[in-house]
């Protein structure tokens, strides 16, 4: 397995950081960061019960970390041409289409429109006691509905996005230790980063 680049890493997320990939191989060592930061972000959810106000700033921390790393493969798989990466010990990347939203608008005029076309036994599994629509059943309406061009105004789609995944081998948790050495980039200077032991 090939070294760690910690110095990717903090050039990335660090104070003057970059904002493009070089090649698609170094996306191998951002999934292994990223990897990190999922795990790092599960531990202080859990530990959030303790202690929110400080938990609150190191998850969104973490958070805008993750994302920015995250934009930065997405970027890099466009303007490298692959749908698709695999990284033998690390993981897998890929990106696909991911499909679009309904997104209700006026929910009053929908249950009434619900009431109006749809029989009694339908109505009942999309709207819930409290007159609320049930998000999940009523896409398959909407589907419907889109197909014979019959969507009223007050329901919208949100156009197809794509949407990019991750997948981790087990044997990434040996590079947990190496990763963790990198775990305040934003507040390490790139002499401390030099000192670090691989």
């Amino acid at each position: 397995m090939k070294p760690f680049n910690s110095k990717l890493i903090f050039d990335l997320l660090g104070p003057n950081s970059s904002q493009v990939l070089d090649s698609p191989e170094q996306i191998e060592d951002v999934m292994v960061v990223l990897n990190s930061l999922d795990r790092k972000e599960d531990f202080y959810k859990r530990l959030k019960v303790k202690r929110a106000k400080q938990i609150d700033n190191e998850l969104a921390r973490l958070s805008s970390q993750r994302n920015k790393l995250r934009d930065l493969i997405d970027a890099e798989l466009d303007r490298s041409g692959f749908k698709t990466l695999s990284f033998p010990g690390i993981g897998k990347v890929s990106k696909r289409i991911k499909k679009g939203r309904w997104v209700i608008v006026d929910e009053e005029a929908l249950i009434d429109k619900f009431e109006q076309e749809l029989d009694p036994e339908q109505t009942d599994e999309l709207i819930k006691q409290s007159k609320k629509i049930v998000k999940k059943n009523a896409d398959k309406v909407f589907d419907a509905w889109a197909k014979t061009d019959d969507v009223p105004d007050f329901v919208t789609r949100e156009e197809d996005g794509m949407s990019l995944s991750l997948t981790y081998d087990k044997a990434i948790g040996d590079l947990y230790e190496e990763v963790d050495s990198v775990e305040d980039v934003d507040s390490n200077s790139m002499e401390d980063m030099d000192s670090l032991e691989v």
